[in-house]
Formats: structure tokens, sequence, C-alpha cells
């Protein structure tokens, strides 16, 4: 069985989107402050999580595309 290009390039956008999510959640827990509002308005740790997100939508469409 063949994997579709589209899933392969879905993957790879979705590797891309893990190691930003790394490093911005990385990069926020390093500037929060402790408290639950440093956690809570830090961009860097939302923008971590956005990527977390998208990461787990893109790897869905790949597998529900062909991937293996």
């Amino acid at each position: 069985m063949r994997t579709p290009i589209i899933s392969i390039l879905l993957f790879v956008i979705a590797a891309l989107f893990g190691a930003a999510g790394q490093f911005l959640y990385k990069s926020g827990a390093d500037r929060a402050t402790g408290s639950i509002g440093s956690y809570l308005a830090n961009i860097r740790l939302l923008g971590g999580v956005v990527c977390y997100i998208l990461v787990m939508v893109l790897f869905v469409a790949a597998f529900k595309r062909g991937g293996p």
C-alpha cells in the first residue's frame, strides 16, 4: 500500500508544529513566575498549547487520508 502524498505532507507539517510547540511551551514555562495568572496570561505557553492542538488535528487528518 502506498502512502498518499497529502498524508506525508500533513505529517511533516505536524512535525514542524510539534517542534514549535515544544519551543514555545518551554520558553513560556521559563518566563512564568509561578502564579496561576502568569501561566494563563503567558502568550508563549498558549501558543505552545495551540501548536499541540494543531498537531493532533493534522495527525487525525493524515491518518484519515490513508497514512499508515
